[in-house]
């Protein structure tokens, strides 16, 4: 029995739905459907989408925010084609228990892991990127602090330090949180992001962005992420940008940032 499955409803309920393709995505035909294993326990499912121009300069592996679309936020939102037009491969998967994925339990940084050394084997000829929202940007802070990561450098937008810091404002989710604590201190030790970013030392470089109007993660967490990263850092903060809403505030800049930033990371 999954017992995580039921550990995990009081944050995620809301947001686990069946997942179905959104005529709003457009065409699903110029992807490639993909699965594979984590060591969460969870088959992962996602879609590949190869560079829409003759030069590739990458791979990028994008880690969804908490919302319904999960991985479908990339392509509503703009990121997907975006970095497809700019040359790179890219890999956009739901995190398990979102989306088509399985439910696995609550290492999630796992998944993170999984996802990149799945596009390695998948694209071989080009380094890989991660960029998380969110929700898969905290993880993935976690999961490229693991030993033999998979990834070069990493985009990490509006990550959150702490679950305590982020589910504290809401008193069930709080103590849900300590409970969790008590009962699977390992499991919960993997998924500090504030802790996990002072054993990152494998990236060539981060970068973070956070919108100065998000109330839910302040830019403060983010100034905290960079004073304690051991690699090189930059910090964006995007004017007007609400919570996962910076490529959407202000996206000219986003995608001259971003795409050089893995241009020149990915190298």
């Amino acid at each position: 029995m999954n017992y995580w499955k039921y550990l995990k409803k009081p944050f995620f309920r809301r947001f686990r739905v069946k997942w179905e393709w959104n005529e709003a995505y457009g065409d699903i035909s110029i992807w490639e459907k993909v699965e594979f294993q984590s060591k969460s326990g969870a088959r992962l499912r996602g879609i590949y989408g190869a560079a829409l121009s003759k030069k590739v300069k990458g791979n990028i592996v994008c880690a969804h925010p908490m919302v319904v679309p999960a991985k479908g936020f990339f392509i509503r939102n703009g990121q997907a084609e975006m970095f497809r037009k700019n040359g790179f491969n890219i890999l956009l998967f739901d995190i398990n228990g979102f989306g088509e994925s399985e439910d696995g339990d609550y290492n999630l940084p796992e998944d993170m892991f999984a996802a990149g050394k799945f596009m390695n084997e998948f694209s071989p000829k080009f380094k890989t990127g991660f960029y998380g929202v969110s929700f898969g940007g905290a993880m993935g802070v976690c999961g490229c602090a693991k030993e033999g990561q998979p990834y070069e450098s990493a985009v990490f937008e509006s990550a959150f330090t702490t679950l305590e810091e982020f589910w504290g404002r809401w008193l069930i989710t709080k103590y849900w949180v300590k409970l969790g604590y008590v009962l699977f201190p390992k499991t919960m030790s993997e998924m500090r992001p504030i802790d996990k970013i002072k054993k990152i030392n494998s990236l060539k470089k981060i970068l973070w962005v956070a919108g100065d109007s998000d109330k839910l993660i302040p830019v403060e967490m983010g100034n905290r992420f960079k004073n304690s990263s051991p690699v090189p850092s930059e910090y964006w903060i995007v004017p007007g940008a609400g919570h996962t809403q910076c490529y959407k505030t202000a996206p000219q800049e986003f995608e001259t940032r971003v795409v050089k930033f893995f241009t020149d990371t990915l190298k």
